[in-house]
């Protein structure tokens, strides 16, 4: 490294030999840089040096605070409650690592309830809350289940469930409390004052008098103590719901006897308009009292149509008018049924009409495998015959004679379902079968 300018100059003037920069110890810890000092604006940073944790490198190695004297041993902490697992793996460091404790006085460290920071718990009697070697039921503070809190004469050391009820002890007369009075581990078991529920389906707060019961302290849902409903699916059916007598077939208060039969529903019973005081008229058997809609002056009883008042007068004077249109609208509905019956019958033959189209494919394709049957017979003949053509009864005079100067027709078998000449059997004798005829000579 070259030297200062003004260490130069001092040189040359007074013949002095003055350090370079890189050569001084600015720090005064023994080191320069060019000794190695990696910082040498701090004393505690030189070559050798103790590392400490101070988030730099005192040793010059290239590491930071690494093996530092004054580190901290760091613990596993598995369950993150502040306190680590003295037999698992520790760590050395300056800075505490993630999921590591400063200290190893977790006796469990699966459990985050049970650290040396926190208290006894007698509700764990068997479990060493705070790791100092003791279990909480053995702790002097939790010696107190010998105590009969409640007075019942029994403490939790001797089997008391719930030492702060007095009706709660071991074999305790079972109430309708919703506690476990006996302690057997059941509630309002077998207790006393228990009473039947019924089932009530349409929730009208009434069970029903046939349905299922069940034998409890608490309603269970959907069930009903007062069991006076006779019909459980209508809510509007119980023994709390007055007579209604324009529901004459239904019981709807339940006691036995349909509403019209009720004596509050027979006042006004009739079989005609006599049975009734004027100005009321008999319908649908009560009496009542005949009013006019329309304001014709007709009432809604005589009226053929009480909605129009144009349709006045009573229906002595259209009587014959409302039976000829009443004649017409039978006759019309008749017509009708018979148009219905004929639509059924054309559906009907339209599905045998589908059932005939299917037989006859079948039979269609029987017939095409013995026509191809007899095609295939025929074949096998015509193979037999010294020549390739069969010449088998043909009838056409240009063409048997022909065949005759060629072949000799006692040669061939009659096994042709084909008209005679029909050498290509298409079913017709015509040029082309003359065509096959002499291909065949000249390939003979």
């Amino acid at each position: 490294m070259s030297k200062h300018p003004i260490a130069l100059l001092l040189s040359f003037t007074f013949g002095l030999i003055l350090p370079t920069v890189a050569h001084a110890d600015a720090d005064g810890d023994g080191f320069s840089e060019a000794d190695g000092d990696c910082n040498d604006g701090n004393v505690n940073t030189y070559p050798g040096a103790i590392e400490i944790c101070d988030g730099t490198d005192n040793n010059c190695n290239g590491f930071v605070d690494d093996n530092a004297f004054n580190a901290t041993t760091w613990w596993l902490d598995s369950d993150f409650d502040g306190s680590g697992n003295g037999d698992a793996v520790s760590v050395w460091a300056c800075e505490q690592p993630p999921g590591y404790a400063p200290n190893s006085s977790d006796c469990d460290d699966t459990d985050p309830l049970v650290s040396p920071m926190l208290s006894v718990d007698c509700n764990t009697p068997l479990v060493d809350t705070n790791c100092d070697g003791f279990a909480d039921g053995d702790q002097e503070a939790c010696q107190m289940d010998d105590i009969d809190a409640d007075g019942d004469g029994y403490s939790v050391a001797e089997g008391d469930c719930d030492d702060g009820n007095v009706n709660t002890y071991p074999d305790a007369m079972e109430i309708c409390d919703g506690a476990d009075n006996d302690c057997n581990g059941t509630v309002d078991d077998g207790a006393g004052g228990e009473i039947f529920w019924y089932p009530d389906s349409d929730l009208d707060g009434f069970g029903d008098m046939a349905g299922e019961s069940v034998w409890s302290c608490i309603q269970p849902p959907g069930y009903s103590a007062v069991p006076s409903d006779c019909d459980d699916t209508d809510p509007w059916v119980n023994s709390m719901v007055p007579v209604d007598c324009d529901t004459p077939l239904i019981d709807t208060n339940c006691d036995g006897i349909l509403d019209g039969n009720q004596e509050a529903c027979q006042i006004g019973m009739c079989s005609a308009d006599a049975d009734c005081e004027a100005p009321q008229i008999c319908s649908s058997g009560i009496c009542v009292t005949d009013i006019d809609v329309d304001g014709d002056g007709v009432g809604a009883d005589d009226d053929c149509d009480d909605s129009d008042p144009t349709v006045s007068a009573d229906c002595s004077g259209q009587a014959e008018d409302c039976e000829a249109e009443n004649a017409q609208i039978a006759f019309l509905l008749n017509q009708v049924g018979d148009l219905q019956s004929e639509v059924a019958d054309l559906q009907q033959t339209n599905l045998d009409l589908e059932s005939s189209i299917v037989t006859l494919g079948s039979n269609l394709t029987l017939m095409e495998q013995q026509y191809q049957d007899e095609m295939n017979e025929c074949n096998d003949d015509l193979i037999a015959c010294s020549f390739t053509v069969d010449e088998c009864n043909i009838t056409n005079t240009a063409l048997n004679d022909l065949i005759d100067t060629l072949i000799d027709p006692s040669e061939c078998e009659d096994a042709c379902p084909f008209p005679a000449g029909d050498l290509n059997q298409d079913g017709d004798v015509n040029i082309y079968d003359v065509v096959i005829l002499v291909e065949a000579i000249m390939a003979g």
